[in-house]
């Protein structure tokens, strides 16, 4: 009996990993390296087959892998496709030290800031009242 367990263990475990090689590790990859070219590439082929919590996923990925300019395209991308930011991911994007205009760009497009979030910014000294990032009431 132990062994069945084991053999129907093996196999659900091992059939996860023989079907690993899907696009979200080639996105993660190429976000990594900033490749636009490729993270439009991925996107655009894989966009139509996504589930909301797959869109949802790549969202995270954009911001948490990649930086800069690249991370706007990729979010102006997803925006494209009726993807939107919410306030994880502008947490995530303050977490991850994310420039100013991304997380403008965050906030413009859905992302809310809430006490959590506040406080992270000031805890990560992104908390900028003269470049008005984030208004308060």
């Amino acid at each position: 009996m132990k062994k069945i367990l084991l053999i129907i263990v093996f196999i659900f475990f091992s059939g996860g990993l023989l079907f690993s090689d899907d696009y979200r590790w080639d996105l993660v990859n190429a976000l990594t390296r900033n490749d636009y070219p490729a993270i439009e590439n991925i996107i655009n082929r894989n966009i139509n087959s996504m589930t909301s919590q797959d869109k949802r996923l790549v969202m995270n990925f954009a911001v948490t892998y990649s930086h800069g300019d690249t991370t706007l395209r990729v979010l102006s991308l997803l925006q494209s496709y009726n993807v939107r930011s919410n306030t994880y991911d502008l947490f995530t994007a303050i977490n991850r030290n994310q420039p100013d205009n991304v997380i403008q760009f965050i906030i413009n497009n859905g992302g809310q800031a809430n006490g959590e979030i506040l406080l992270l910014a000031m805890e990560k000294q992104r908390f900028d009242l003269r470049g008005n990032l984030f208004r308060l009431g």
